[in-house]
């Protein structure tokens, strides 16, 4: 049997169980067709033509909710340096296994499970990654996957056991993990008497964070590169054209100028980022603190007509200390009289 055969009879043989397929390009992922995913079929003349024109395409498997078909990628070492499988089987310990009722071995040795899709994420926002951008474990629930037996740079796609018809259903607690959680809205940060720090003293993004001249402009917003964790697209921080808070897209975590300097200065980390604890306020007004007086020192220098650097903040890398405003904020001793920090534990 020819490679041509296979691939038709594969192509016709997920139509006839009721899964909607398409032509990609020969050794590639990418869709032969006009609309790729969306001209996905079960029609078998219109398969039969297309691998007839084009007898050694890859097989497009259209997913979805209507597809009743969700799938979980594993990515691995080789093809994408990081070990998918490894960080799945973290996520079993701690919420369960996947049922394994339908497993494919990808063109780089990852894995695809197969799952019937589950009613309780229609209309859900879902997460891509369940362990974090770089756990190696996506989820697929839209689209498409490529399909066994494709082969794609010369690594084949390889069904290890299972049929689609016999996917398991996803277990209930992976289902939780799948939803995206609520994405926590930009809010100012608020000190302990519940007033708001950055209005009491004129404070905005722009005190704190300079906007680069590329930056695109996007209705209300400045959209640019996240300067603390990188950014992929370029332009997954958003900071309002008001200067009042600042939204990261990629961690769906905001706030004000306060909470900016908090995630800047390693204070907290950007997904953390939200409503500031007392302590945290307390080493942000601190760092402003420090801000304002290099600026005034740098004005009586301007004025004296001596020569003036302007006032910029160190490198996280170059700044390596904490200074706390009064004993008790942020630094305490505990029962045993050893010294406890902030952000640093407990000192022996």
């Amino acid at each position: 049997m020819t490679f041509e055969t296979v691939m038709l009879g594969a192509a016709l043989d997920y139509t006839r169980h009721g899964f909607a397929v398409f032509p990609l390009i020969p050794g590639k992922k990418k869709p032969l067709t006009p609309h790729g995913f969306k001209d996905a079929t079960t029609d078998e003349a219109t398969i039969v033509s297309w691998w007839g024109e084009n007898p050694r395409a890859n097989i497009g498997l259209r997913i979805g909710i209507k597809c009743d078909l969700i799938v979980f990628d594993c990515e691995s070492v080789e093809g994408h340096g990081v070990d998918g499988l490894a960080n799945l089987a973290e996520l079993e310990a701690q919420h369960g296994p996947l049922p394994k009722g339908y497993t494919v071995k990808t063109a780089t040795n990852g894995r695809h499970i197969a799952c019937h899709y589950p009613p309780a994420l229609k209309e859900r926002q879902l997460n891509k990654y369940l362990a974090g951008v770089d756990s190696g474990v996506e989820l697929k629930y839209k689209g498409y996957v490529v399909a066994a037996p494709s082969v794609v740079n010369g690594g084949a796609y390889e069904v290890l056991n299972g049929s689609l018809a016999n996917r398991g259903d996803v277990p209930p607690q992976w289902v939780d993990l799948c939803i995206k959680p609520e994405p926590v809205r930009p809010s100012k940060a608020l000190n302990g008497n519940g007033e708001t720090i950055c209005d009491r003293y004129g404070i905005d993004m722009f005190d704190v964070l300079t906007v680069p001249h590329n930056a695109k402009k996007s209705g209300e917003w400045y959209a640019f590169a996240h300067p603390v964790h990188g950014s992929a697209s370029g332009t997954n921080l958003h900071v309002r054209i008001d200067g009042a808070v600042w939204s990261c897209k990629r961690c769906e975590t905001g706030g004000d100028a306060l909470t900016w300097v908090a995630v800047r200065e390693g204070f907290i980390d950007c997904i953390d980022a939200g409503p500031l604890d007392k302590d945290t306020i307390k080493l942000c007004q601190d760092v402003l603190r420090r801000l304002d007086k290099s600026f005034a020192a740098f004005f009586r220098r301007v004025k004296a007509g001596e020569k003036a650097g302007y006032p910029r903040f160190r490198s996280r890398d170059r700044f390596d200390s904490y200074t706390f405003p009064a004993w008790g904020d942020g630094c305490h001793l505990t029962d045993a009289g050893r010294l406890k920090v902030q952000g640093v534990g407990v000192i022996k």
